[in-house]
């Protein structure tokens, strides 16, 4: 399983590397009629490319605070490599059916001559796009559901459930965004708060740094705050990331189910990726529920939406999950489309009501385009 991780990792890298390869010979074949500048620019795509790596490298090796305007440069060029790779590449078709269908065409020399504009144009267009995308990152919304439960006990109140997943506590999201993710949800008045997952994002060091867990020690619910894990929690050593959440008032569940106030059933995953990096296997949903009362609804969270028929044929009620970032760039999101059953929203599986969240925080760079972050505030209560 690991040689699988490995294997991935290289294939990242050598995509990440390739990208941008490409980048930096457009602009320099672009900007054969700037001078000097072509000289600068290549400069900066190889300064943005070093970024990243260089920042996470200065992280882990614990030097302070040199890794972070890395991180937060690098972790904007992954953003802004995606739009500026869509936009060569189209000009590069152009650039390819003017040499061969309009050579002799005055269009044609304008179109070559003004290419370094073309070039101006592309990265203005990129920009703007990686400025709206971060100022969308920031303005979570609230997601209302009401579910009528045929299982949950007639006569009692509702139960204001608030989801969130997708956290990624880390450098990019430190303690003040998450103080804010905080009060947006102490604001719901929620009885019970649920973290689907990726909670923390790989590394724990900043986190445990700047404190952020001290955040969560101010989430307010009846019937408390719990979590499950997620791909990243493993990616960052699983067992520190739950002993962390538990040391700061998050249960996290692992394969395991709590009754809540005598109404519900709730199911907390593992992660699918424990089977991967520490060949684990998942307890099966039916044996974590042999012993439960099936009078009463289940209320499963599971970080990633890949067994939403096992929920099903279980009988379980809701799951909610998260993972996905609903693409989190634009045109991602046609990616999450093809691989998951459920990439985003609601879904209907028999008596289960299952929903996908975008997630309230982001992966590497604090940027989303074609999506939105998003808060679950979910009432259950009794119905048919």
């Amino acid at each position: 399983m690991r040689h699988g991780i490995y294997l991935f990792l290289s294939v990242v890298l050598g995509v990440y590397f390739l990208t941008n390869v490409y980048i930096g010979w457009r602009s320099w074949a672009m900007l054969s009629r700037a001078g000097s500048l072509r000289w600068v620019v290549l400069a900066a795509v190889l300064l943005l490319t070093a970024a990243y790596p260089l920042g996470r490298y200065l992280e882990h090796h614990n030097v302070v605070p040199w890794g972070y305007p890395f991180i937060w440069l690098g972790s904007f060029w992954i953003a802004a490599m995606l739009y500026l790779f869509l936009a060569f590449f189209a000009l590069s078709l152009f650039d390819a059916s003017a040499w061969l269908f309009g050579q002799n065409g005055d269009w044609t020399d304008g179109w070559f001559k003004a290419r370094p504009w073309i070039w101006l144009g592309v990265i203005a267009l990129a920009g703007g796009t990686l400025v709206y995308g971060h100022w969308n990152s920031l303005l979570p919304r609230v997601v209302t559901l009401d579910w009528a439960l045929p299982k949950f006990p007639a006569g009692h109140a509702p139960i204001k459930v608030v989801a969130l997943s997708d956290v990624h506590m880390g450098t990019l999201i430190g303690r003040d965004r998450v103080e804010k993710f905080v009060a947006l949800i102490n604001a719901q008045k929620p009885d019970l708060v649920l973290f689907v997952g990726d909670t923390i994002d790989s590394d724990l060091t900043p986190v445990v740094r700047e404190n952020t867990g001290a955040a969560l020690l101010e989430l307010r619910a009846r019937y408390g705050v719990y979590a499950v894990t997620g791909n990243h929690e493993y990616y960052g050593g699983v067992q520190p990331c739950v002993d962390y959440l538990e040391a700061h008032g998050v249960r996290v569940l692992r394969d395991q189910a709590v009754l809540i106030d005598d109404a519900f059933f709730l199911v907390g995953r593992e992660d699918a990726t424990s089977r991967n990096l520490h060949n684990g296997q998942r307890t099966p949903l039916s044996a974590i529920i042999e012993p439960l009362d099936h009078t009463r609804p289940l209320f499963i969270i599971d970080h990633q939406p890949i067994a939403l028929d096992e929920a099903a044929s279980a009988g379980a009620d809701v799951q909610i999950s998260g993972h996905t970032h609903d693409g989190q760039f634009w045109p991602f999101n046609y990616v999450t489309n093809a691989i998951f059953k459920l990439p985003h929203g609601y879904g209907k599986f028999g008596s289960l009501n299952a929903y996908v969240s975008s997630g309230i925080g982001t992966w590497g760079p604090m940027i989303r385009v074609g999506n939105h972050p998003e808060l679950l505030v979910i009432t259950l209560r009794p119905g048919a």
